[in-house]
């Protein structure tokens, strides 16, 4: 089988259906089920469905990088750095006290993503590693995605996460065919909830004590936009940046 060809002849289909295509192809569970030339080839292939997830250059300052297992050690050193800023909001950071912690979330991040299920990426500022952003596993049935992200203590208020956030937006849309995107952050939780303001989603409501978080329960501030709404989303983005 000639997989170059194969790989000109998906490239043009959307990331979860290419990814799904390939694997029946090759009837891929994992590297052991293939043959040899196909295993040398398949990390290429499927890490390349869509080249522009793999590094996105956001602005001059922000990048987003798919998360690997060669963040490892780096993320889990950001965590720790920032372990009293972070905990406040989010409830797994307690639970990452090794990097052994953060490899098991980059792994589940890389099977979700192979499985076509939406991408992670670690946003770097100016070179330097800053953060997380992503997508929660899809619901394919009714095509929504739900976006989370965090930024480290010393990088909040320079909207880099409202960058980086507006990207995955267009990724979702435009590449995983999305209908729906959805953001939901605590009700308290300011910051986070200026990134869906700003990039003018709709506040749908509120989800009433919809996280247990350090022994207490916190309401979910709930935002969507739909991707009949993109056009209006791009004009949008247009304003801001003048």
């Amino acid at each position: 089988m000639d997989l170059r060809r194969v790989w000109k002849l998906v490239s043009s289909l959307s990331s979860r259906n290419a990814n799904s295509c390939l694997r029946k192809i090759f009837n891929l569970t994992s590297h052991r089920n293939c043959s040899r030339s196909a295993a040398a080839l398949w990390p290429q292939l499927s890490s390349g469905i869509k080249p522009m997830e793999a590094n996105l250059v956001v602005t001059e300052a922000v990048e987003l990088k798919l998360l690997s297992l060669e963040h490892t050690e780096q993320l889990f050193d950001l965590v720790d750095g920032s372990r009293d800023h972070l905990r406040e909001w989010l409830p797994w950071v307690d639970g990452t006290k090794t990097s052994t912690d953060t490899e098991s979330f980059i792994k589940s991040a890389l099977r979700q993503y192979e499985a076509g299920d939406g991408p992670q990426y670690v946003v770097f500022h100016e070179g330097s590693m800053c953060g997380v952003c992503g997508f929660h596993l899809f619901d394919l049935a009714n095509r929504i995605g739900g976006v989370g992200y965090w930024l480290s203590r010393a990088y909040v208020g320079k909207g880099i996460m409202t960058s980086a956030v507006r990207s995955l937006v267009k990724i979702g849309f435009n590449e995983h065919e999305l209908n729906r995107i959805e953001i939901a952050c605590a009700m308290g939780n300011a910051r986070s909830r200026a990134v869906p303001e700003r990039l003018g989603f709709t506040f749908e409501g509120v989800l009433r004590e919809r996280e247990h978080l350090h022994g207490r329960y916190v309401d979910h501030a709930l935002y969507s936009m739909l991707a009949s709404e993109l056009l209006a989303f791009d004009k949008a983005l247009q304003r801001s940046s003048r």
